[in-house]
């Protein structure tokens, strides 16, 4: 300040100047907030209330001390708790989350906040009662973070505080901006799970929870430095059985938990626990456990497996869940205990060829259902139906399946089914045992489907109208052959919906077979008392006419009528009369008739209109 103004004048005026000082300060009454001394330093005079992580910070600390009175966790190095978390925080860690920070404020403080967030979640005790309730709370983005909360709801525990330094402590251990400890992002992807963890902890999945717990269940109490092959054979299984188990609700987040630390004496050799007797797992999908005690006693048969077993489960699609290719090389997941006493490695052996082969086909159908789903996509679809009814109950309604992952009308749980349920794994096995060469999958599909016989009335308009794949939204379909089938644009029948049989037909009249001078369309219903059909329309005699044909008495009757106008005179009375309609009680010009015979008869009504237009 001296070399600055040492050849000014006139400072000291300014300075005591009260309508327009130099120099002005504001004030902030301290007294409210009952910090420490200490805490009022380090806020460094800004003037500002502090922000949720610094008001965290400084009464954390006071509750370290309290906690933690006796010997601290080795990896203090023998500093107290609370000195090695305030040193830290300050140093190491602060720089570990620099990378981090909101570049609009220049700060981590929402950063730290959500991963306090997210390591209380992980964290709790699965045997307590509020455990559940504590979860929900958690995730509800009604409530921000803070110290406060998190203390009086008892959440700050040892076990907390515990995986909080070690994580921060080894996350920050590389030259890095994260040190990362599995050798690949194949079973879980560190660095993103780590951003998502950072910016929405409440919009973490449960399934990615449970992985996010066994991750840092390993982490930290794992002793020493982490081997990557360790972690990594142990993230696959805890991945497996996430992924593929349903959450429905907090509390089966909880079992998940207590399942984590039930298997925590045998984290470095999960394989060895899971292929013995007493590998038996609660909590996660049964079926999915099955699956991961055959699939461990083959990795430790060695023979090519362990590659095996990672090709088939490194789909996109299948994501870890292969049940059902060990179903069709016939080994029972019902009977895990059973299969694992009779799985030697001359049992094995036998298995590669099936395998492989089964494997082939699996990869070539789901990554045309995926990537080419109207295209080779859409001949796997119609290849397995010609096979058998594979279709799902979904309700009250069945569904020819959809590729999203999660839902019940997905090839995903079709999938998880087969690994135990006959009908799926028989219609998949059968057809992939009619398949030889993967470059002439194409033409053994296509044999498949121009050779079904003795198959039902739905199944048969599906696989002639493609076209049917494309209608709802969810591919729902209502009924059966004696009731009369519907697809639904959703999943009600409340909403707008189509009858099968009337809307092949409406398919095949707008592509190849279309009547001479009738345009169609076809009428979709929203309410059961309506029946969906084919609308046909023309022109004549300067007229405009209007015929429906829909189901009129299920299965097999349906009824042609003319709509409008509701009475026809001359040549086109003359006409309906000639090709066989006749008036209802209704005043309606009708024919009933079973679908192929109407459908012919649509065709001899254009011939005949037309050439009483030309006689004209």
């Amino acid at each position: 300040m001296h070399e600055v103004f040492q050849k000014t004048s006139g400072l000291y005026a300014r300075l005591i100047d009260e309508t327009a000082p130099a120099i002005t300060f504001q004030l902030l009454d301290l007294e409210q907030f009952d910090l420490s001394d200490d805490l009022y330093i380090k806020m460094n005079a800004r003037g500002k209330p502090l922000t949720p992580f610094e008001t965290f910070k400084a009464r954390f600390e006071r509750h370290l001390e309290n906690q933690f009175k006796g010997a601290p966790p080795d990896l203090c190095s023998g500093t107290a708790i609370a000195d090695f978390f305030s040193r830290r925080i300050d140093t190491r860690w602060s720089d570990f989350f620099w990378p981090f920070r909101d570049k609009k404020t220049a700060t981590f403080d929402d950063a730290m906040m959500n991963l306090l967030r997210t390591v209380i979640m992980v964290t709790r005790d699965p045997e307590a009662a509020a455990t559940s309730t504590d979860l929900a709370d958690l995730r509800s983005m009604t409530r921000a973070s803070s110290y406060t909360w998190f203390h009086d709801r008892g959440w700050l525990d040892e076990e907390m505080v515990l995986s909080l330094i070690t994580l921060l402590e080894r996350w920050s251990a590389g030259p890095e901006t994260l040190r990362c400890y599995l050798p690949d992002t194949r079973h879980l992807d560190e660095r993103a799970l780590f951003q998502d963890i950072l910016t929405k902890p409440t919009s973490l999945t449960f399934q990615q929870l449970a992985q996010l717990a066994g991750y840092a269940q390993f982490l930290v109490h794992s002793t020493g430095e982490i081997d990557p092959t360790t972690f990594n054979a142990w993230m696959r299984v805890v991945s497996n059985l996430a992924t593929n188990t349903d959450y429905n609700r907090p509390d089966d987040l909880r079992r998940s938990y207590a399942a984590l630390r039930d298997l925590k004496p045998w984290m470095d050799d999960i394989l060895k626990h899971l292929a013995s007797a007493d590998g038996h797992v609660g909590a996660f999908a049964v079926v999915q456990v099955a699956e991961e005690r055959i699939k461990a006693r083959l990795i430790l048969l060695g023979d090519g497996w362990p590659e095996r077993l990672d090709r088939a489960e490194q789909h996109t699609y299948f994501r870890g869940q292969i049940g059902f290719l060990l179903r069709c090389c016939g080994l029972n997941l019902g009977e895990v205990d059973a299969e694992l006493e009779r799985l030697d490695t001359a049992t094995a052996s036998k298995l590669v060829e099936p395998f492989e082969h089964y494997l082939a086909c699996a990869l070539q159908m789901f990554d045309d259902l995926v990537k080419h789903p109207k295209g080779s996509g859409r001949l796997w679809e119609r290849a397995l139906l010609a096979v058998g009814d594979f279709l799902p109950n979904v309700g009250r309604n069945r569904s020819l399946l959809t590729t999203s992952y999660d839902e019940a009308w997905g090839w995903k749980r079709l999938l998880r089914n087969a690994a135990t349920v006959d009908r799926p794994s028989v219609i998949l096995k059968a057809l992939w045992d009619r398949l030889e060469d993967p470059d002439s999958y194409a033409a053994d599909l296509d044999g498949v489907i121009e050779t079904a016989s003795k198959i039902e009335p739905w199944r048969k308009a599906i696989l002639e109208t493609p076209s049917v794949y494309d209608y709802g939204t969810y591919r729902m379909m209502r009924g059966s052959d004696g009731e009369g089938n519907y697809l639904l644009r959703k999943t009600q029948m409340n909403g707008r919906h189509a009858e099968l049989f009337t809307y092949c037909l409406y398919d095949s009249l707008s592509s190849d077979m279309k009547p001479d001078g009738f345009s169609t369309s076809y009428y979709e219903s929203t309410s059961t008392d309506d029946e969906p059909g084919l609308c046909i329309t023309r022109d004549f005699k300067g007229t405009e006419i209007t015929f429906y044909l829909t189901l009129y008495q299920a299965p097999k009757q349906y009824q042609f009528y003319l709509y409008e106008p509701k009475t026809p005179e001359g040549d086109l009375q003359e006409a309906l009369e000639e090709l066989g309609f006749e008036e209802d009680e209704d005043g309606y010009w009708k024919m009933l008739g079973k679908l192929k015979h109407l459908r012919s008869k649509v065709g001899e009504l254009a011939e005949a209109l037309k050439e009483k237009d030309q006689k004209a």
